[in-house]
């Protein structure tokens, strides 16, 4: 994936992808970014994210990792202060990143959040003493967007860059004057972006006779999209499987119901988010495997009162039916529960209460940003 994403950028003249990887831990469950991250386990993520570093940066594009560090939560994450202690930073929040800079990231993005009453962005302690002198990172440290709020304080910390830009340099050029900014210190943080620049430039001269076609073009489309289709393939979990309902038999009549009956949901919202000409429609590719006539959707109407007795009373008469649930994660806001949507809920509870005693075989398919609460509905769901 990481190669597939590195050779798709330098394919567009993408000379940086921010935030590849996230490898803020899962610690709570309701994060609205977690689709964004790998894990609650820090060994997991510590073995995933440093093979995407080092599969972009195979072709001249700089990975840049975030956000540094214990950024655990989107709702208040400006101005919260986090207390750690230090094992439990080392032990659970930390390792991705070590574990990324081992692998040679060429950036790191600082978080905006405080960790034990100083801010990430002017943490000399994070960003020099750890990232720098004990993990020996040589690259460029940026800050997420609007995260630097002393830039004098930040840059004498080790945050190299202040995002985004151009910001107003009259703060710097006056603490150096004064002598409240050592000029050495200024320099440094130059040095550390123009570093990068150069590594940039090296890896553009060793990629220089590589051309491509219009030709070439498609072909690696097609390479990326197989890639991609791989990946989210072996990322889909069977959790049960029971009364034989999987592999759905092909002569048979499978209705589809639920919030996520049309679009599939193809990521989250925010600064991650993706706008995308490869997404599909659930009903519609299964229609390619069984047939036009043996796929029926239920539409909107299906969770209401009148729903109940029209559309859910048809897709009961199917042999297979479907619930396709959507939840939606986002940048900026944790979820408030993890429960799915009023709309998914009822239509689970009206079929589990009909599945007693009519024939049909009921499927849950989460197509959702983070962990849900199934427990009401374990014992009924196939």
């Amino acid at each position: 994936v990481g190669e597939a994403l590195g050779l798709e950028a330098m394919l567009y003249h993408v000379d940086y992808l921010l935030g590849t990887p996230n490898v803020n831990l899962h610690r709570d469950p309701k994060n609205g970014r977690l689709f964004e991250g790998y894990s609650e386990d820090p060994c997991v993520v510590g073995t995933l994210a440093p093979a995407l570093v080092t599969g972009v940066q195979k072709y001249p594009v700089i990975a840049n990792v975030k956000h540094f560090a214990a950024n655990n939560q989107e709702t208040n994450r400006i101005g919260i202060d986090e207390r750690i202690s230090k094992r439990a930073l080392y032990e659970l929040y930390f390792p991705g990143f070590a574990a990324c800079v081992e692998a040679g990231v060429r950036s790191v993005m600082s978080a905006y959040n405080k960790i034990n009453g100083e801010t990430c962005t002017q943490n000399k302690w994070l960003l020099t003493d750890v990232l720098r002198k004990e993990w020996g990172f040589e690259g460029l440290v940026m800050s997420d967007w609007g995260a630097v709020y002393d830039p004098v304080c930040a840059i004498a910390a080790g945050n190299d860059l202040n995002m985004p830009g151009p910001v107003d340099a009259k703060p710097i050029a006056d603490a150096v004057k004064s002598g409240e900014l050592d000029e050495a210190v200024l320099n440094q943080a130059v040095y550390n972006i123009l570093s990068v620049y150069d590594w940039l430039m090296e890896q553009r001269e060793k990629a220089k006779d590589i051309h491509f076609s219009n030709a070439d073009v498609e072909i690696i489309k097609k390479k990326t999209d197989a890639i991609a289709y791989e990946a989210a393939k072996e990322g889909i979990i069977l959790l049960k499987n029971e009364n034989s309902i999987f592999p759905i038999q092909s002569n048979k009549s499978v209705a589809i119901v639920g919030s996520g009956r049309g679009q599939m949901l193809s990521c989250g919202t925010g600064s991650a988010g993706i706008t995308t000409n490869r997404n599909t429609n659930f009903a519609e590719e299964l229609r390619v495997i069984l047939g036009e006539d043996s796929v029926f959707v239920c539409e909107s109407s299906c969770g209401d009162e009148a729903g109940s007795k029209t559309g859910l009373s048809k897709a009961e008469s199917c042999d297979y039916v479907l619930v396709v649930a959507s939840l939606q994660g986002q940048e900026g806001n944790d979820r408030k529960d993890l429960l799915l949507s009023p709309y998914d809920e009822q239509i689970l509870r009206h079929l589990a209460a009909q599945k007693t005693t009519k024939n049909f075989k009921l499927g849950l398919i989460l197509n959702v940003c983070g962990p849900v609460d199934l427990m009401e509905f374990l014992d009924d769901l196939d």
